[in-house]
């Protein structure tokens, strides 16, 4: 038997998907779920149709999904999601104090610097509110990623 693969649409096509059912609706003609699917399945040549309930799911999630596309995530699948914002913040701004100070930052230098914000910020906690983040390689690998920095030699 084969194994059935997910289908995961990006941003730009989710849209594009409530943008036809949007129009379909205002013109008259509103299409059923299932021909939703079955028009996004011929129209992105889809290797398995999307599930009607995961078409009621994009419905109700419209306002993120216009967000996603407004700020440029077209071919993104899904949201990056950051545990901290403040502590990603500022460890953003350090990093980009540092480089314009022409200094070269390590890796371990940036987990050291994220491991001493989190503590800081800790200190005004109580124990029960206190971050508890490990800044391990591959949030590293992420944390760059997601903020597009990138080792130069």
């Amino acid at each position: 038997m084969l194994k059935q693969t997910r289908v995961r649409l990006t941003w730009l096509k989710k849209y594009e998907i409530l943008q036809e059912y949007k129009r379909r609706q205002e013109s008259g003609s509103a299409f059923t779920h299932k021909q939703l699917a079955a028009w996004a399945n011929t129209k992105y040549q889809l290797p398995r149709q999307v599930h009607p309930d995961t078409l009621s799911k994009l419905i109700k999630q419209e306002s993120l999904i216009q967000n996603n596309v407004d700020n440029g995530f077209l071919n993104r699948k899904r949201n990056k999601t950051v545990l901290n914002k403040s502590l990603e913040e500022s460890l953003v701004n350090w990093i980009w104090d540092i480089f314009e100070r022409k200094v070269f930052v390590s890796d371990a230098l940036m987990q050291e610097k994220a491991e001493n914000i989190q503590s800081m910020m800790n200190y005004h906690l109580s124990h029960e509110n206190q971050l508890h983040l490990r800044f391990s390689n591959r949030w590293l690998y992420k944390f760059k990623k997601r903020n597009k920095f990138k080792m130069y030699r």
